[in-house]
């Protein structure tokens, strides 16, 4: 459990901000219990973090911003929430954590990659393509299908369409013709029906024989559906196995 009582002997995470370019880094310390040492009698006193500002501070502490963050019952939990809270910062070019609590190592270089492409593939930043927007306009129309319009939505979207070539144009879409429905039987003529019937949903086809008979529960005699419902219903099947 975290908590914070930095005047107790506790494992705890802390930043240290470097004032002058605003660099962070976030750690955990969990080797002042064996000293006996509260963390507002150990950062800064006795330790010196573990990261790349250590020489700096320990000469020039004055430079340096120290915040407190969390303790905890155990330093594996102090450990765990470090890994958990570096694994997310690192990535960020004002966080100097290169290493989280398992050695997971992140360099300079994949920073900056991993910032250029986010800002690459960010359309807020550089617009949509038209490939976007169909995709968009697609997924909105699945959204707003069969839900009522107002009169207002009705005439923006009929000023929208207006120019545009409509995609029925010239096209058939009425009742089919008796002879479409004869080349439509005549192409279907032979082909089986696979074991899945597609209606919205897939559906597996069930063996015909677990659901056409059943077996009665009292005498466990075997029947079609139709003359096992008559069966349970009669009394006969249950006064014969009283007697």
């Amino acid at each position: 459990m975290k908590h914070k009582r930095f005047q107790e002997v506790f494992p705890y995470t802390y930043v240290l901000v470097h004032k002058e370019s605003g660099k962070k880094y976030y750690g955990a310390r969990g080797a002042n219990v064996a000293r006996n040492l509260p963390p507002l009698r150990d950062f800064g006193i006795k330790y010196f973090s573990s990261g790349s500002f250590k020489p700096e501070f320990k000469e020039f502490p004055e430079r340096f911003h120290i915040q407190l963050q969390w303790t905890f019952d155990t330093i594996e939990e102090a450990i765990e929430w470090e890994f958990r809270v570096v694994s997310k910062i690192m990535h960020f070019s004002n966080w100097v954590n290169v290493t989280n609590s398992y050695g997971r190592v992140i360099t300079e270089k994949h920073r900056q990659q991993t910032i250029k492409r986010m800002k690459a593939n960010n359309p807020s930043k550089n617009g949509l393509t038209e490939e976007h927007k169909k995709k968009i306009g697609i997924s909105a129309s699945r959204v707003l299908a069969g839900k009522p319009k107002s009169e207002s939505h009705k005439r923006a979207m009929s000023l929208s369409r207006k120019g545009s070539t409509p995609w029925n144009l010239g096209k058939k879409t009425g009742p089919l013709t008796p002879e479409h429905i004869e080349k439509i039987i005549h192409a279907r003529k032979g082909k089986k029906r696979g074991k899945y019937k597609s209606s919205g949903r897939i559906r597996k086809s069930v063996d015909k024989e677990l659901i056409t008979r059943g077996s009665c529960i009292r005498c466990r005699k075997i029947y079609d559906i139709g003359n096992l419902t008559k069966h349970v219903k009669d009394s006969k099947c249950q006064k014969k196995i009283k007697a």
